[in-house]
């Protein structure tokens, strides 16, 4: 029998039913001449997806799978032999690691290889597939209790708060910390971004750290805003790889580390394709408007869905027209869109697809809203998930078929290795032995990226901004060359460019000689402390957008709007109240929500704190070397930033509770000025009917109170 005629066999349930033996020893005999291989895997995956028809047939099953090492995927250890219990066991992480683990959990072959190296003091890098289960690995290490204070590095918000509620079950040693203003205990595991690990971790006595995605440590040539990334990711690598811990970096399947980069890392580099899911790729046929195209094959579809989009506007459209076609009305969303609507508008795309039973999650939409239907979509309350690359970057759900409705990230192509990992969330081990991707368009050419580690190698693609970070023993000859310029300069000093991380110093240096050159001009303007008035601040948007400190992002907002909306965010106008006045600018609810939302995630709360801290550094060495008087930013960065709230309040997003339910807990009981740690213990003993009677409300203190 053919390998293809195999496949057909054991992907059909009518058949495998009907002579399952006959399909047992077909896949048995392809296996063994096949050495156990990859495609002999995949066979026995999709065997595996009809388990149910093959009740009688568990020994040969299972000793299908113990020749694999899918050792997880073996039923009943009971009756295996004394033999091959004793392989299971071997591959079950240490007793003494059993804290806070369930008692079943067992490792595949190629897991427990890298979880006995990382025991034995090794450091790792991994490079596996997404269905791998790369960060049960991570927990294994933390029940291993041997560690005193573990970094976990992610890349985005919604990974900090699936891996922090995911840890908690460790609570009892560790004390699990996301925010700088957290107090740290005796044992700690600090789960933070690259932004935050470059504040956080200076001080802190590290023996183990986690970099999750890291082949975003290689610049990708293509955005400024994931090269601005990857250079802070790289100074945080750079700050914990000094302290000497041990490491494990994980990521999707990558071809290798450029020679540069491996040699300078004491580690074992592991990659495999080693999977305990298959995936279908089926290119949907042409012939009428993608519209048309979805519409017809969402409706073949029962299983849960992930429908991925290039960008944000595109994931709207895509969500109100599965909404308006094959959408369901759930009491429990329908509840939850009314809320939603009421605290933004009642016209937001958001709101239209949840009130129809679909999912909408993109970068703009607040992080309790995003949160709240990933848990729905794995409840499977909603069976439709309409995405951008902000869910496909590591957030775990139970999706059977992903579609893929657009061949770009964005503005750029999609690449093999995107297309990869886009992939890699059909299936789930367990749940979905075989998932489905739908695709558009053809597949891109199969072709995998060399990673290539900046603060390592020391290519001439570094920025010198990175550069300016490292110790001067950590230099090569190149880079001390790169540098001699910035040294040799006297209008700024390497402090303050230093201080000023991950923005050019080339930037840096323009933006002090305009104010050095033209003092007379700027300085009424920039020697403001404590509030500045509208005309400060219009002067500030303004020499922002020309000296685009915080990176070359815009909001939606010309300088002048921008400074009216901080005006306005500085009154605590309600969310709602500036959608509303926006719409006469944007002509739509849709847009002037969008606006509102990407200015305060993006601009208020990322890149304005971020451009001014930085041009506060660069005004005060240039207007006290000429004498002048100086301006005091940072009191007003800092409401800025927290939205002119209680710094507390606005964290609570990440846990789940969204600003306007926030400030329903201030009435109810949490203190001006509190720290994140004290409400956060207020926050798991409160009884949530004494703060709110609205039922959504309620679900999202309770959902919040289970990840604390």
């Amino acid at each position: 029998m053919t390998y293809a005629e195999l496949r057909a066999l054991v992907s059909n349930r009518d058949a495998l039913a009907s002579d399952p033996l006959r399909a047992l020893r077909a896949v048995a005999t392809f296996a063994a001449a096949d050495a156990y291989g990859p495609e002999s895997q995949k066979l026995l995956l999709r065997l595996l997806e009809h388990r149910s028809s093959l009740e009688k047939f568990v020994a040969p099953i299972n000793d299908l799978v113990r020749r694999f090492g899918l050792f997880p995927y073996i039923n009943d250890i009971e009756a295996l032999s004394v033999a091959d219990r004793i392989a299971v066991e071997v591959h079950r992480p240490a007793l003494s690691t059993q804290l806070a683990l369930p008692e079943a959990l067992v490792f595949h072959r190629e897991q427990a290889a890298v979880y006995y190296a990382l025991l034995s003091g090794k450091s790792v890098i991994l490079s596996a597939p997404t269905s791998f289960g790369k960060s049960l690995i991570i927990d294994a290490i933390v029940a291993s209790n041997r560690y005193h204070n573990i970094v976990v590095v992610l890349p985005t918000l919604a990974l900090v708060d699936e891996t922090r509620r995911r840890l908690m079950r460790f609570r009892s040693n560790y004390k699990v910390i996301t925010h700088g203003g957290q107090r740290p205990s005796d044992q700690n595991i600090y789960v933070l971004t690259q932004e935050r690990v470059v504040d956080v971790v200076p001080g802190v006595d590290v023996d183990f750290f986690v970099i999750d995605e890291f082949y975003k440590l290689s610049p990708s040539l293509e955005t400024e805003e994931e090269d601005a990334r990857s250079n802070i990711l790289n100074q945080a690598f750079y700050l914990l790889h000094q302290t000497g811990a041990q490491f494990y970096l994980l990521g999707p399947n990558i071809h290798s580390l450029t020679p540069e980069s491996a040699e300078k890392v004491d580690c074992e580099f592991v990659r495999t394709e080693y999977s305990t899911v298959v995936t279908d790729v089926v290119v949907v046929p042409p012939g009428e408007t993608d519209d048309e195209r979805l519409l017809r094959l969402v409706k073949t579809l029962d299983e849960p869905t992930i429908v991925y989009c290039r960008a944000p506007g595109r994931a709207a459209d895509v969500a109100v027209l599965l909404s308006k076609n094959v959408g369901s009305v759930a009491l429990e969303t329908d509840v939850a869109a009314g809320w939603v609507g009421a605290a933004f508008h009642p016209e937001w795309s958001f709101v239209e697809a949840l009130k129809n039973g679909i999912g909408l999650h993109h970068g703009q939409i607040p992080r309790a809203l995003a949160q709240y239907v990933v848990r729905r979509f794995n409840d499977g309350l909603l069976r439709f998930l309409v995405c951008t690359s902000t869910l496909i970057e590591g957030v775990n759900t139970k999706a059977k078929n992903i579609i893929v409705c657009d061949d770009y990230v964005g503005n750029q192509k999609l690449d093999f290795f995107t297309f990869n990992n886009i992939r890699g969330r059909s299936g789930r081990m367990f749940q979905h032995f075989v998932g489905r991707v739908f695709l558009f368009h053809a597949e891109p050419i199969r072709e995998l990226p060399v990673v290539d580690v900046p603060v390592l190698s020391q290519r001439d693609s570094a920025s010198t901004s990175l550069l300016l970070q490292l110790d001067e023993g950590d230099l090569s000859e190149r880079s001390r060359e790169r540098l001699l310029d910035y040294q040799g300069q006297d209008i700024l000093s390497l402090d303050t460019l230093r201080n000023n991380a991950g923005i050019d110093p080339d930037l840096q240096l323009m933006l002090a000689k305009e104010l050095r050159d033209n003092w007379g001009k700027h300085h009424w303007y920039l020697s403001w402390t404590g509030v500045p008035t509208f005309d400060q601040l219009l002067s500030l948007c303004t020499l922002l957008r020309d000296y685009p400190l915080g990176g070359r992002q815009r909001s939606a907002v010309a300088p002048k709007g921008e400074a009216s909306l901080l005006k306005k965010l500085e009154k605590r106008k309600p969310l709602h109240e500036l959608i509303v006045a926006q719409i006469k600018h944007t002509k739509s609810a849709e847009g002037a929500v969008n606006t509102v939302l990407k200015f305060v995630r993006n601009y208020a709360m990322f890149l304005f704190p971020k451009a001014v801290r930085a041009l506060d550094r660069i005004q005060r060495e240039v207007f006290a070397g000429l004498g002048h008087s100086v301006g005091d930013f940072e009191s007003y960065v800092r409401q800025v930033e927290n939205l002119f709230h209680d710094g507390c309040l606005i964290a609570l997003d990440e846990y789940g509770i969204p600003l306007q339910l926030a400030m329903k807990l201030r009435s109810g009981g949490v203190r001006s000025g509190a720290e994140l740690d004290d409400v956060l213990e207020w926050l798991r003993a409160v009884d949530p009917t004494t703060i709110t009677t609205d039922p959504f409300e309620l679900l999202l203190i309770r959902e919040a109170q289970e990840g604390l």
